[in-house]
């Protein structure tokens, strides 16, 4: 977590939300002795401006026009809606591709980097700190990962040939939102 730059080949870390997914990817990992080929997405914050964790996030963000805080070095690992659906097909389509992938895209960044890139969409001035308490009862299974953070890289996709539509956050929020953000 934090700084550290974490990939497919990285040992898991620690929580309930790690314990969960270890025990979701050791019942896919059965699915080999059966003889049937098993992916296992392991998905960063989906970026969409229709639903998911960035609807639920965005009303802090407005309330309090400012970065997030909290614990540790908040670094997110995220992926552009498009991309997550891209990543599947890819799967999908090649019976080479197995095991796990990091379905994150190559340019994690610190939270106070997705705050700004967010606050000039919505023309917010403020640099007051978001306390960690709204998010975590907003997002409470992934309060600890978003106010934490956790470097992670697609090695494993990168190296199968999957190429990302948005590789960059400022990009996505720019095409998510139709305007300009940098």
């Amino acid at each position: 977590t934090g700084d550290e730059l974490v990939d497919e080949n990285h040992r898991p870390g620690a929580g309930p939300l790690v314990s969960l997914c270890n025990g979701w990817e050791d019942a896919c990992s059965e699915a080999k002795h059966l003889g049937v080929r098993a992916v296992r997405l392991r998905a960063g914050l989906v970026l969409d401006e229709g639903g998911g964790p960035l609807a639920q996030l965005l009303p802090v963000f407005k309330f309090y026009e400012s970065d997030l805080a909290g614990p540790g070095r908040r670094i997110i690992s995220w992926i552009h809606r498009e991309d997550m659906v891209g990543m599947i097909m890819f799967c999908l389509d090649r019976f080479t591709v197995w095991g796990s992938l990091n379905a994150v895209s190559p340019d994690p960044r610190p939270l106070a980097d997705f705050g700004r890139l967010l606050r000039r969409y919505m023309g917010a001035r403020n640099w007051d700190l978001v306390p960690g308490e709204p998010v975590s009862s907003l997002l409470p299974d992934a309060s600890d990962i978003i106010l934490q953070g956790c470097k992670v890289m697609p090695a494993k996709a990168k190296s199968l040939g999957f190429e990302f539509k948005y590789e960059n956050m400022q990009d996505a929020l720019e095409a998510m939102y139709q305007v300009p953000v940098g």
